[in-house]
């Protein structure tokens, strides 16, 4: 069985049971540069450079960023999933390891007719979509070699409990982050610490489903 990377229970990393220290490269337009240039092949020679170096693994996000992506993992998840098996497999012959970003855009809250506080509620539609996405990765990928871990979600703390007046900018980023712009803006278009809390930890347990 592939263990990956574990964490004691004094917050250390392991690898097989033993502290772990690696340094690795956040390739974070990687798997996303394959859905809007499908020919591109770059790729290929990034994992075959990582090797040479001994860079042992790879940071990427692992989620569609547009309404119009999530649609198609809805639509046909095998040929969306067909994208990162590829990856995966040209990172398991170059021997370089991928911690797996999960959940890079929730752009399908807007795509859902949600607000972004429905992402901490557990019987939201939005969340619900969030756990099976990350179910659906996890069911396929969890005994793949390449595969060192996964990281859910980053940086939504950093504008946790800060309530923004409506105004251009915010409605710009509100539809950048969650794909969609609200007429009447309320309380529910900001995330509280404990509704980002939530979210974490809810994809995190549809993950250790099926891979623990």
């Amino acid at each position: 069985m592939n263990v990956g990377i574990t964490v004691d229970e004094n917050g250390t990393f392991c690898m097989n049971g033993k502290p772990f220290y690696a340094y690795g490269v956040n390739a974070y337009t990687l798997i996303w540069d394959q859905w809007t240039k499908p020919g591109d092949t770059g790729y290929i020679e990034g994992f075959a450079m990582l090797q040479k170096y001994n860079i042992p693994f790879v940071r990427l996000p692992l989620s569609c960023i547009t309404i119009e992506q999530f649609r198609a993992y809805e639509e046909n998840p095998e040929t969306y999933f067909s994208v990162l098996d590829k990856i995966f497999a040209e990172a398991e012959k170059n021997k370089v390891g991928v911690v797996g970003y999960i959940v890079a855009s929730f752009r399908f809250v807007g795509m859902l007719g949600e607000r972004p506080a429905a992402l901490g509620d557990v019987n939201s539609k939005s969340l619900k979509f969030a756990k099976k996405f990350a179910a659906d990765i996890a069911k396929r990928y969890a005994n793949h070699p390449a595969v060192w871990g996964y990281e859910v979600i980053t940086e939504p703390n950093h504008y946790a409990d800060i309530y923004y007046e409506e105004s251009p900018r915010r409605k710009e980023y509100m539809k950048q982050v969650f794909g969609s712009v609200s007429e009447a803006h309320n309380g529910f278009d900001s995330m509280t610490f404990d509704e980002i809390t939530t979210c974490k930890r809810e994809i995190a347990k549809s993950i250790r489903e099926h891979d623990p």
